[in-house]
């Protein structure tokens, strides 16, 4: 057997390598509020009805992170990705984003951000899983974020809870093999009420694979003035979170900036 012989200095580096490995996997990427917990390794659902503000939840989280990040844009253009951002960012409101100039100065902010957004809206689950295992390996990727579940696409001739069925095992397994968290947006329709699980389409396929669900809820967009303990909605987002893995459910109060589209 040969004897191997190596530097000090890159078994230190190794070493921290390894490290840095093992808290990734034990769940130390953080969302953008303590009270959300840590995302965890394999698949988060984050749910909502139509302009509730899943994307803007993702922008937020995405942008709170060290470590590198994928983003799939599937649902939303990307210069209007690009101008949520900067509103994020700037906390300048979206509606003047376009007449500021003085925004030039975010971009030094955003120079050693690790945040890759992938432009395509026709993608196939096929397609997907090639991105992701060749830009995860090459970038050292640690959270991949896909906005939206809906628009992924296998065959139009398959029944749709077949599609959903193969797309959430494809990314529970890419989920697995790459030691990554993916957070996945879809979309539900709950009217204004309070959403529950039975809101989100083909729900028992998507929770035999997710390991948490966060279901987003802002009565104010509604015109819905009072929660049910009879706080006020104003600027007020309600984030329910059934956690599979610890077997727990919670509810979160957070702050949401209309005028940014942004959670905090």
């Amino acid at each position: 057997m040969k004897t191997e012989i190596l530097k000090v200095a890159d078994m230190v580096q190794d070493y921290f390598l390894e490290l840095k490995k093992s808290s990734i996997s034990k769940n130390s990427l953080p969302f953008f509020a303590d009270e959300l917990g840590e995302i965890q390794q394999g698949i988060q659902i984050i749910a909502g009805s139509q302009g509730i503000g899943k994307t803007a939840f993702l922008l937020t989280t995405a942008l709170k992170q060290q470590e590198a990040v994928l983003l799939f844009s599937l649902d939303v253009p990307k210069n209007e990705l690009v101008k949520r951002i900067i509103s994020q960012v700037s906390r300048v409101a979206l509606s003047q984003i376009s007449n500021n100039k003085e925004l030039e100065g975010i971009q030094s902010d955003l120079n050693n951000k690790p945040l890759y957004i992938a432009e395509n809206n026709c993608l196939n689950i096929s397609e997907l899983q090639n991105t992701i295992h060749e830009f995860v390996k090459l970038n050292d990727i640690k959270l991949v974020i896909i906005d939206s579940l809906d628009v992924i696409s296998i065959n139009p001739n398959n029944w749709k809870d077949k599609e959903i069925l193969l797309i959430m095992s494809t990314l529970k397994q890419i989920a697995i093999d790459l030691n990554i968290a993916i957070l996945v947006s879809t979309e539900i329709n709950c009217n204004g009420d309070k959403p529950s699980l039975k809101d989100i389409e083909y729900s028992s396929i998507i929770e035999q694979f997710a390991n948490r669900i966060l279901l987003i809820h802002r009565p104010e967009y509604y015109a819905i003035q009072e929660f049910d303990d009879g706080s006020s909605t104003k600027g007020k987002a309600e984030i329910m979170i059934i956690d599979y893995k610890q077997g727990a459910t919670n509810d979160v109060r957070l702050d949401f900036d209309s005028k940014c589209l942004l959670f905090h």
